[in-house]
């Protein structure tokens, strides 16, 4: 039986994952991608293998992955100074505008779905949006 709110959160998840699936593809890119590419930005370069475990995916998935983006232009590949078997993945300046589009459509949408809710509300529903964040922050995931 689920609990209370926890079918609302659901919700609230599918409706999130169809706009970042239509950010994807209005990018040409799919959610792996894009989920990559936000990755990046939002950590400057990351390892193969801190993607591989990020997105849940294989390596050799990861590879395919980048292989693409890489064909794309919008990711490089670096290799460690230190060890010529790490590879880090840093955003092109095209993977960043890329980035940029997306946020701004992300951006228009949510303040969209904000500004439809009464000013008391909207305040009141960012504020346990924030709490409730700091809570599931603070979880350890099974």
């Amino acid at each position: 039986m689920p609990t209370a709110g926890s079918d609302e959160l659901l919700i609230l998840y599918r409706r999130i994952k169809r706009l970042w699936a239509s950010l994807a593809e209005r990018s040409g890119l799919t959610m792996h991608q894009l989920m990559t590419l936000r990755l990046l930005r939002d950590s400057q370069s990351v390892s193969m293998s801190e993607l591989t475990e990020a997105l849940g995916i294989t390596r050799g998935a990861v590879t395919g992955l980048i292989d693409r983006l890489e064909e794309a232009g919008l990711v490089r590949r670096r290799t460690s100074p230190e060890d010529r078997r790490l590879t880090f993945l840093e955003l092109t300046p095209a993977g960043l505008s890329t980035m940029e589009a997306t946020r701004a459509g992300w951006n228009a949408e949510t303040q969209a779905w904000l500004e439809r809710l009464p000013k008391e509300k909207r305040a009141r529903a960012l504020a346990a949006l924030g709490d409730l964040i700091a809570v599931a922050e603070t979880e350890r995931t099974p």
